[in-house]
């Protein structure tokens, strides 16, 4: 399946007007709000991303922004359940506001159970700064002096909700320089030529055919964007010396993967369906109301900012 080379030149005009923002808030405030950076993102990124927005939503419901819809032409698509947060700088030393909670609870809490309501995966768009604001921040292990191609385009990024809440346990003081080493930019969701590395493939859960081809095989499209999310937690759970019972749980109907392993390691959940439980053969109906201009039910639309199609 080719991918539309629209999407990621969007992408990359987007991510660019983001960096551009955030360079003259912080020359001058010294930060940016992230919600603005949303707005900006997805309007310089239409039509090949096309945002949809509802009334203010209710305060503490849940720690998520938007809902993002990644649709192959074939119909194939990849939820997320976005949080926007920035990377700051403080005290020569970096930090993002995962641990921020309100009256309802820790925000991270509410996203992961968010997203377990609308049965996609939790994530968070890390808004990074310019080059230049991250001057001293290395991206990662394959990170080259002074500036990579990788940093050029980590200003906007993707980071599971998962993988966070485990770097929070390991250490909150590293927290966020971990999160901003995992995460993916953006653009590479929507990259062909990305790399992507085989997965762990362990017999005791990964026997089914079409589960092994997804974690050894090269992904394109909506599987490309779930699998470059899963393969942060996945290179995680490799490093977490717990055996996996090969015990599967149903993940219910519409989903690409119906039946998936329950393994956890030393995660909050299964990380297997946390995720992939984002794919599925079509969209729910709710995006097609919403792409339709029809109105949606309260319990619905007042929970997040918005919803954003990405038309792969």
């Amino acid at each position: 399946m080719t991918v539309d080379p629209a999407l990621l030149a969007a992408l990359t005009r987007g991510r660019r007007a983001v960096d551009e923002s955030m360079a003259f808030w912080a020359q001058q405030n010294g930060r940016w709000d992230e919600e603005p950076m949303t707005v900006i993102l997805c309007q310089n990124a239409a039509p090949h991303v096309k945002p949809i927005t509802f009334n203010k939503r209710q305060e503490g419901v849940i720690g998520a922004d938007w809902l993002w819809w990644w649709v192959d032409p074939s119909g194939t698509c990849f939820g997320m359940l976005v949080q926007a947060k920035n990377l700051e700088r403080r005290k020569g030393s970096w930090s993002v506001d995962f641990e921020h909670a309100n009256k309802s609870g820790p925000q991270l809490d509410l996203l992961l159970r968010a997203a377990d309501l609308f049965q996609v995966a939790p994530a968070y768009v890390l808004y990074c700064g310019d080059t230049n604001y991250r001057t001293g921040l290395s991206c990662g292990f394959r990170h080259t002096e002074p500036i990579c191609d990788r940093c050029t385009r980590a200003g906007v990024s993707i980071l599971s909700a998962l993988a966070v809440q485990y770097f929070l346990l390991l250490s909150q003081d590293s927290a966020a320089v971990d999160a901003f080493a995992h995460a993916v930019p953006l653009e590479d969701l929507a990259d062909p030529k990305v790399r992507q590395r085989p997965l762990w493939d362990d017999p005791n859960f990964s026997n089914v055919p079409e589960l092994r081809s997804f974690l050894v095989e090269r992904q394109h499209g909506a599987f490309q964007v779930a699998k470059l999310l899963f393969t942060q937690v996945s290179k995680l759970r490799r490093a977490q010396m717990l055996m996996a019972a090969p015990r599967r749980f149903d993940v219910g109907s519409g989903k690409v993967f119906p039946h998936l392993p329950a393994d956890r390691g030393h995660f909050s959940r299964s990380y297997y369906g946390n995720i992939l439980r984002g794919l599925r053969t079509e969209l729910p109906s709710y995006v097609r109301d919403a792409e339709a201009g029809r109105v949606l039910p309260s319990e619905l639309a007042g929970r997040i900012a918005g919803i954003a199609i990405f038309y792969l």
